[in-house]
């Protein structure tokens, strides 16, 4: 489990069990096990989640991001969240990157930076 910032976080399958198993009503989890670990054939349903998050996030309430592991799919969701909301690329990136098993499958993210068109170098 990890927090990017006060009110949004990510974890893998394990973490996620625990975390649930308190039953915490101030916590809202979006599951992106349905997304590939890779290049996204359907971008809308990426979207989908990235939008959940932010609909989740304007309620109040602190969002987990859960896939599998915790290291790809949660983490590419946060990072377009990030970037959507209006943080620049080398600012959301780095966000990201503080999670120590944060490993964003290399073309999702070079789709998630053309999708957003960015700048690495932003």
């Amino acid at each position: 489990m990890f927090w990017y910032t006060e009110k949004l976080g990510s974890c893998g399958h394990y973490d996620y069990k625990e975390i649930h198993k308190q039953k915490n009503p101030e916590i809202r989890f979006i599951i992106v096990y349905d997304l590939i670990d890779g290049y996204q054939e359907n971008w809308g349903q990426f979207q989908s989640k990235v939008r959940a998050v932010e609909k989740a996030l304007k309620t109040g309430k602190k969002v987990i991001v859960v896939c599998r592991g915790g290291m790809s799919r949660s983490n590419a969701v946060v990072l377009a969240y990030l970037l959507r909301s209006g943080m620049r690329w080398n600012e959301a990136y780095n966000t990201v990157r503080k999670n120590p098993v944060s490993m964003i499958e290399p073309g999702l993210l070079k789709q998630i930076q053309e999708k957003y068109r960015a700048n690495p170098l932003s």
